[in-house]
């Protein structure tokens, strides 16, 4: 697989937890990186956006009634007064 390089400045404690981290669980450094990587990657590949906007749009919807339920209307026109 090609590779390239990827320089990054990160907390000097914080590489400290990553090559224990990568020790502990028999991996490369690199290794150990890329799949933290790869794997954040992919959780958010996991939500489209179309699929965000959709849980939104839900939970909007929701609030919305709710809200309604408590505010009185006008029976005549369904006028909303807030």
């Amino acid at each position: 697989m090609k590779r390239t390089q990827l320089n990054i400045n990160i907390d000097p404690a914080l590489l400290k937890k990553i090559k224990d981290a990568a020790r502990i669980s028999g991996k490369s450094l690199i290794s150990f990186v890329s799949d933290c990587f790869a794997k954040e990657v992919g959780a958010l590949s996991e939500k489209t956006i179309d699929t965000r906007i959709s849980i939104i749009e839900a939970r909007l919807e929701s609030i919305e009634s709710t809200i309604a339920s408590f505010v009185p209307t006008n029976q005549k026109n369904n006028t909303i007064y807030i």
